[in-house]
């Protein structure tokens, strides 16, 4: 007869895969980055995100931040987009544990950040920030990348830069339909 002592381990190794590819699935998600986008038949385009309400309508944008203030920029003072794009050490090298190829930068974890901003006369307009974790490992890159792509085409990981440029394109359209082609800048 088996006792636990038997069977705990074949059940941790079982166990193993589903828990590993659910923290992926956690630890992949877009961090930030919501954005919703809609329409009106008035010529107006609203673009919710993280950061805001932005209304984009024929002669001016209105800025509603999260925390209450409300700002009306007029679209001639609006020079064009900021695309950017940065990435900053991740915190979550210490959970998953520090070797010696993390004295390298090019194995180090990373977060990749992409942001949209509008760029005025006066400053910049943060309209989208997203954020996602890239593992990178010497001898683990090619399960990295597998999960990566096993996890894209069962709809559970989408990528934030693919997500960002498609929010720079919905955001240049609401801009044009508005009468005002602006460039990156």
């Amino acid at each position: 007869m088996a006792t636990w002592s038997d069977v705990l381990p074949i059940v941790a190794l079982l166990l193993y895969p589903i828990v590993a590819v659910a923290f992926l699935v956690y630890r992949l998600r877009i961090r930030k980055g919501r954005s919703v986008v809609a329409r009106h038949s008035n010529g107006e385009s609203v673009f919710r995100t993280d950061l805001g309400r932005f209304t984009v309508t024929r002669d001016r944008l209105i800025v509603e931040s999260v925390r209450g203030s409300r700002r009306d920029v007029p679209l001639a003072e609006i020079r064009g987009l900021r695309y950017s794009h940065s990435t900053r050490p991740a915190f979550e090298e210490l959970i998953y544990g520090l070797d010696l190829s993390d004295l390298s930068a090019r194995w180090r974890d990373r977060i990749e950040w992409y942001a949209i901003a509008v760029v005025t006369t006066g400053d910049d307009v943060p309209m989208f920030i997203a954020g996602q974790l890239e593992r990178r490992g010497p001898y683990m890159q090619w399960w990295f990348d597998w999960t990566e792509r096993t996890l894209a085409a069962l709809h559970l990981y989408n990528d934030v830069e693919t997500r960002a440029l498609s929010v720079l394109n919905q955001l240049r359209a609401a801009f044009r339909a508005a009468g005002r082609t602006l460039p990156l800048v």
